[in-house]
């Protein structure tokens, strides 16, 4: 008769984790927890609530469509097999157009007035920002960095419309970013345009004499052929050859016509100062502070101080039971610790001691 040998059970340390001892962990570790969490709660409210508040001033234009001349220049140039290289006028085009160096760079140097009736005074960006820095070029590199974060542009995909916003510490300083914003687009683009006018101009007008030039080549071969064959009618070849010639001056007097229309457009275009922009909301001052999301970030702030908690729970635990299953390493590592303590207090006393100039 065999006698039934009882399950064997594995042990503790055989025995893979559970949720049951995962809860534990936590349950054990939940003051570090609860400790972390409301640290990190009372940091982050109390910095969102001493920090200055900001205002944000936004406005939105539109491109304004290409004109006409300067569609009938690049449609030209291309036929003749030259590139005009017209300046992009996509939503986006101008959304990264505000961010440049250029642009930014503007700002930072332009005056404003901050504050009202007797207590306002002019200031560039550099100093309302209290910018330091060893040298002017390096203090406006730094000032541009800092206005890439109060600067944004974005655009709607739907109605091609760009919306700039400006952010700062001040509603009418906010204001003033914000049409001095809508300046700098608006002549950086009306420069470009009459720069490309001006080139397209000097283009056509060597194109125009070329092919006046051609023009009375053809009229001048032309009007030979008729000299020397008055009765060419009667004459299936000398028919052909007219038609030919008239031909070949009809092609030169198209080319010659669209030319000239251009030339003159060219040279409205060179110094033309109507704005290339549609403005549709125009900066306002901002009448209230924007939002702190004070709720938002307590909770954030809650729910990561407590996952650090249970992570670091989780981990002494870990440390705690690896110690007691090795203890070798346990003193190694207690040996470690002190020899790095006495290192680190060995620098410190280093520089405490070093000449301070």
């Amino acid at each position: 008769m065999s006698v039934t040998q009882p399950p064997v059970r594995p042990s503790a340390e055989q025995r893979p984790p559970s949720a049951l001892l995962l809860v534990n962990v936590v349950l054990r570790g939940r003051r570090l927890t609860a400790a972390l969490a409301t640290a990190l709660f009372v940091i982050t409210v109390g910095t969102t609530l001493l920090a200055k508040r900001t205002y944000t001033a936004t406005a939105s234009f539109t491109p304004a469509s290409g004109s006409g001349s300067g569609a009938l220049l690049s449609g030209l140039a291309a036929q003749l097999g030259v590139a005009t290289g017209a300046p992009e006028q996509s939503p986006q085009f101008y959304a990264d157009l505000i961010g440049t160096r250029e642009i930014l760079a503007d700002l930072a140097e332009h005056e404003y007035v901050v504050g009202t009736g007797g207590a306002s005074r002019r200031a560039t960006m550099m100093d309302l920002l209290e910018i330091r820095a060893p040298t002017e070029p390096v203090r406006l590199a730094r000032t541009v960095e800092r206005l890439r974060g109060l600067v944004t542009a974005r655009t709607s995909s739907r109605t091609g419309v760009v919306i700039a916003s400006v952010q700062s510490r001040w509603p009418e300083l906010s204001e003033a970013l914000a049409t001095r914003l809508m300046e700098l687009v608006n002549r950086f683009n009306l420069e470009t345009r009459q720069t490309q006018a001006a080139a397209e101009r000097r283009f056509v007008e060597e194109r125009l004499d070329s092919v006046r030039r051609d023009l009375r080549a053809a009229e001048d071969r032309l009007l030979q052929f008729l000299q020397r064959n008055r009765e060419f009618r009667s004459s299936p070849v000398l028919v052909f050859e007219q038609e030919r010639l008239a031909r070949e001056v009809g092609v030169h007097q198209q080319v010659f016509a669209s030319l000239a229309q251009a030339y003159e457009q060219a040279r409205i275009e060179a110094v033309r100062n109507t704005p290339v922009i549609t403005v549709i909301e125009r900066p306002t001052r901002p009448v209230r502070p924007d939002r702190r999301r004070l709720v938002a970030k307590a909770f954030l702030a809650v729910v990561f101080g407590g996952l650090a908690g249970i992570a670091l729970a989780v981990g002494r635990e870990l440390f705690a039971a690896t110690g007691r299953d090795d203890p070798d390493a346990l003193a190694t590592y207690r040996a470690l610790r002190g020899e790095t303590i006495r290192d680190l207090r060995r620098v410190g006393l280093r520089f405490l001691r070093a000449p301070q100039g």
